[in-house]
């Protein structure tokens, strides 16, 4: 969070716990790259033992992240706005995780707690549209070529001499579709962003060079099948011509 400010700052005990409440007002990036402003409310309890083997494993139904840090519990729902209404039932739910908090090593490490923010939702988006849709438009047209090419093979068929299907027979359309099915790497590798860093640190950057990586394959992928894919001409002249029938 950046620009960060406070808001209110509430204190109190309940339940045998110190807490605060802490509402701080921070930037926060949208799909327009314009800067707006977020309120996110953090309920802090003091749990009267430190540790450094908090074991960041608590969940939480209602929306919200539970963390632990040496002697303190942390509860929040990074960027949504939070009304005081609801601050006795997020507090009561801090305190239930409280009495839950173990600090026994693990054998195995626990992965970092997941902090949804408003632009990580943004930049799964921004992702969409520019490494989504063009590219995925260069993969479907690919898997539409080796459809066609296969339906054609297994049918009997010639091969035309004239119009738009012309030049793509001048190819071998089996490698053109799967070079303009390139893109799909990026794709792959997009979805496994998502999968692991959504909700940690350098989320949207790592999207960022995804959608890179996707740009790069599309404009690999057209080169390659527009000049690499291209017959020989013995193998032109001995592809079967399509006859044309005149009335």
């Amino acid at each position: 969070m950046t620009g960060t400010r406070a808001v209110s700052i509430v204190e109190g005990t309940r339940g045998g716990y110190q807490f605060t409440v802490l509402e701080l007002e921070h930037r926060s990036m949208r799909v327009s790259n314009e800067n707006g402003n977020d309120i996110t409310t953090v309920f802090i309890l003091k749990l009267g033992r430190a540790s450094d083997t908090w074991q960041n494993n608590l969940s939480s139904s209602n929306g919200s992240t539970v963390w632990l840090d040496n002697d303190t519990l942390y509860l929040a729902r990074i960027g949504v706005d939070t009304p005081v209404a609801d601050w006795n039932d997020l507090l009561a739910h801090a305190i239930r995780a409280a009495g839950y908090a173990t600090d026994a090593p693990s054998p195995t490490p626990i992965p970092e707690p997941r902090i949804r923010a408003k632009n990580d939702e943004s930049s799964i988006l921004f992702w969409a549209v520019t490494a989504g849709l063009l590219p995925g438009f260069s993969v479907v047209c690919g898997f539409f070529i080796l459809a066609f090419d296969i339906l054609n093979r297994l049918i009997g068929r010639c091969y035309p001499t004239t119009g738009n299907a012309a030049g793509l027979s001048e190819h071998n359309q089996i490698l053109f579709g799967l070079a303009l099915c390139l893109p799909l790497i990026g794709h792959f590798f997009g979805f496994k962003v998502m999968y692991d860093y959504y909700g940690r640190p350098g989320f949207f950057w790592r999207l960022l060079l995804n959608i890179a990586l996707t740009g790069m394959l599309t404009v690999g992928g057209f080169a390659i099948a527009m000049e690499w894919t291209k017959l020989s001409p013995a193998a032109l002249a001995a592809q079967p011509a399509c006859e044309v029938v005149r009335r």
